[in-house]
């Protein structure tokens, strides 16, 4: 068997990083409580993975990803791995992981690249390099040339391609003949520049048995623009060439027990010397903790994620997330503190009832460990460590089927994921969370589940302990209006900036005036210039056509008098009219 290769994240910072905006969150010391109160993500936008699934994309305002995945499968045993570096965001599935890197290339499911590609219009194109013709035409679901014509069919293969590796069954290997599938026009990287060490990192599941199907990732903690690169697992090892330097080293290692579940364990050693040939790292699955969490009533995991954030000296930060789905077994290793850059684990829950429904009640759960990982992972919470919120889901059709989830942001954290739930409209349920110090939650229902489309999200927002509150979704009527986050920064509705207006504005908002929700597809907006109507004019006219709605709790204020001329040479380079907080309904 040939050797697998390495992901396409050797030379991340040529690759990647130099050509995206940094955006990773300044962390916060340990045990730190700074407010964080970041605007309302966007509307996403909607990419499809050459596997199926669909992953929608937004920013929040100060540029943290937001990253909604939905799965072609969500059967136990399954997952994905997030990665995510300087704001730019990958999502692979966990069958695809053995993967990575001969023959598939890690940018297939560049997230970031995908949406500028869906927003461009262009269409999604790969290059398949193969030592046979016949073989690269052999690809379910994708085309000789490189057209995907069915990447649900392309995912499923890979799904039992990934399932008779798992369960030791022999097979036909499913890329025999094909040495390369990448995104058309991408170049593969070179190999970072000057002194190189070898670094060898060995893996063992927790049955004692060499690591398969899974990405160890490589990570340069004092500059985090100098050395990032992952490799799938060869007869449990991989190696690279590294500058000198401290590394982290992680990797999700599956084990198939003897109950016949598939456990989970999320591998760290987090700070790793290499100053010389021959660094041997040993990431050893027998040697990990559980994690997870007891609470009041019966539950059992829905979705369940392991997050590891680290922090470099310098550069960019690095977060790579596992979720998977149903109750798999998941343990992690316990750390000491870093002495370079900084560390967070946190592990995330949905949990529902003792069969796995979300019908009657739910649990969003997260815990944050800043610095060292503890051998303790596995809190039990009272009722009285809990908000409570009785959730009413409104809709006007019987029958239909929502989807919703509910993810906790942090000041450290470079971004959020998650995966939403089923839901069956009209609904009441009980939801609770837990109360975080250093982090609010954000709550989004997709209207349409079928098309992953119509999301509706709120405002993040915090709770507390004991906390008890009511929360309701698509009221109606829902009349067109625009987002208010009351206590953050928000993109501008309605604004005048010389001679040009630019509006912002949403088709459909919740009943009750974003009480809990508005829509974010389908943003309706332009630029006008000069303009051709008056922004007084403007709100005038949206509110006589929403006047069905009811009353605003939020008042309207124009900065600039109507009528005012463009700047002068003289004068300020533009002075903006702003609908900013406006009520646009009557």
């Amino acid at each position: 068997m040939a050797r697998r290769g390495p992901l396409v994240l050797v030379g991340l910072a040529v690759a990647v990083v130099a050509a995206a905006c940094i955006r990773g969150a300044v962390p916060v010391a340990a045990g730190s409580t700074a407010a964080v109160a970041p605007s309302t993500p966007g509307a996403p936008t909607v990419v499809t993975l050459p596997t199926g699934d669909r992953v929608a994309l937004a920013y929040t305002g100060d540029g943290r990803p937001v990253v909604s995945i939905d799965p072609t499968t969500r059967e136990r045993g399954t997952g994905f791995q997030t990665l995510t570096v300087g704001g730019h965001v990958y999502v692979v599935p966990v069958a695809a992981a053995g993967y990575i890197g001969r023959p598939l290339d890690l940018g297939l499911f560049d997230v970031t690249a995908l949406a500028a590609a869906e927003r461009g219009g262009a269409p999604l194109a790969l290059d398949v390099t193969a030592t046979d013709p016949a073989a690269a035409a052999s690809l379910p679901g994708i085309t000789s040339s490189g057209t995907v014509t069915d990447a649900g069919a392309f995912g499923k293969a890979l799904g039992r391609a990934w399932k008779a590796k798992e369960q030791g069954k022999p097979g036909s290997d499913l890329f025999s003949g094909v040495s390369r599938v990448a995104l058309a026009g991408s170049v593969p990287p070179g190999q970072p520049a000057g002194q190189l060490y070898t670094l060898t990192v060995k893996g063992f599941d927790r049955n004692g048995q060499k690591a398969w199907g899974s990405v160890g990732v490589v990570y340069d903690v004092d500059d985090g623009n100098t050395f990032l690169a992952g490799q799938s697992f060869f007869d449990g090892t991989f190696s690279y060439s590294v500058p000198a330097g401290h590394y982290e080293i992680t990797s999700i290692i599956a084990t198939a027990e003897r109950s016949g579940d598939v456990s989970w364990t999320f591998l760290n050693a987090p700070e790793v010397t290499v100053r010389s040939n021959n660094t041997v790292v040993v990431l050893d699955a027998r040697k990990a903790v559980p994690v997870g969490v007891t609470v009041p009533d019966p539950t059992s995991p829905v979705v369940a994620n392991m997050t590891i954030q680290r922090d470099p000296a310098t550069g960019p930060n690095f977060q790579t997330q596992f979720t998977t789905f149903g109750p798999d077994p998941l343990y992690t290793s316990p750390t000491g503190p870093v002495a370079v850059g900084q560390q967070y684990f946190y592990p995330s829950y949905r949990l529902g009832d003792a069969s796995g429904s979300l019908d009657r009640y739910l649990y969003d759960l997260q815990f944050d460990y800043v610095g060292a990982v503890p051998k303790d992972l596995w809190p039990t919470l009272t009722r009285a460590d809990l908000a409570t919120i009785d959730a009413t889901y409104h809709s006007s059709s019987p029958g239909r089927e929502e989807l919703d989830t509910r993810m906790a942001l942090a000041s450290w954290q470079s971004g959020a994921a998650g995966v939403p739930t089923f839901l069956t409209a009209p609904t009441t349920r009980t939801e609770y969370v837990n109360p975080l110090p250093d982090a609010r939650w954000l709550q989004a229902v997709i209207v349409d589940a079928q098309e992953f489309a119509g999301t509706m999200s709120e405002d993040w927002r915090t709770y507390t302990a004991g906390e008890q509150t009511t929360s309701d979704w698509t009221t109606q009527p829902e009349g067109p209006g625009i987002q208010q986050a009351l206590d953050a920064a928000e993109p501008c509705p309605v604004c005048r900036s010389g001679d040009t207006l630019s509006t912002l504005l949403l088709p459909f908002a919740d009943g009750r005036f974003y009480a809990d929700g508005w829509h974010t597809t389908g943003e309706m907006g332009g630029v006008f210039s000069p303009p051709i109507i008056s922004s007084r004019a403007l709100l005038a006219l949206l509110r006589m056509s929403s006047a069905s709605g009811t009353a605003s709790r939020a008042s309207c204020s124009v900065g600039r008098t109507e009528g005012a001329g463009p700047p002068t040479s003289s004068g300020p380079a533009s002075e903006e009219t702003s609908a900013k907080k406006c009520g646009l309904l009557a």
